[in-house]
């Protein structure tokens, strides 16, 4: 039951929120014939009962009373858990990628000479991404300037931009994959 007991209860009773469950919010609930499974908000999982066969996936096979962190060591740090259910002998969860950052390349400002200012933007689709640009006089780029700001975390379309200097006048520019003009006739692509 989670209570850090093997007796039963013939009414709901509260679940041990010490341990692996400190600190978390759970989402998602799955119970199985002599298990329990906790989805929490951070992607993690909790499991707790019967582990004769190893399904609370602890790497153990010592039944628990109480929630035990499921071992989630041989998944990818990008992967979440989204969804858990149980059986009397095992348990399953999806993972899930989440979406990738979506980048877009605005027209460089600031254009002068020997100087520029590459603007962009960023949504981090609720991860936190480094943001930064290439460039160079070919496409092979050749240098990269860090953003502002950077890491751009959350949801929200967040601008970013990078002042270069030390560029040789009237040479192309390429920065990115959007060609727009920067000055005569450099192009700088973002």
């Amino acid at each position: 039951m989670g209570v850090n007991s093997t007796s039963g209860s013939q009414v709901p009773v509260a679940v041990v929120t010490t341990g692996a469950l400190a600190g978390k919010t759970v989402v998602a609930l799955a119970a199985g014939s002599n298990l329990s499974l906790a989805g929490c908000a951070d992607g993690t999982l909790a499991a707790w009962g019967s582990n004769s066969y190893g399904q609370l996936g602890n790497n153990s096979t010592t039944s628990s009373s109480v929630p035990v962190a499921v071992d989630l060591s041989g998944m990818p740090a990008y992967q979440r858990m989204v969804a858990v259910a149980a059986t009397s002998q095992h348990v399953l969860a999806l993972a899930a990628v989440p979406p990738l950052p979506v980048v877009t390349t605005l027209t460089a400002t600031d254009v002068a000479t020997t100087t520029a200012t590459l603007n962009g933007t960023v949504n981090a689709c609720g991860d936190s991404v480094t943001a930064s640009f290439e460039y160079g006089i070919t496409a092979s780029y050749g240098s990269t300037a860090g953003a502002t700001p950077s890491p751009v975390t959350g949801t929200a379309t967040t601008a970013v931009a990078a002042s270069i200097s030390g560029l040789a006048g009237g040479r192309p520019i390429i920065a990115g994959s959007s060609p727009a003009i920067i000055s005569e006739p450099p192009m700088v692509r973002t």
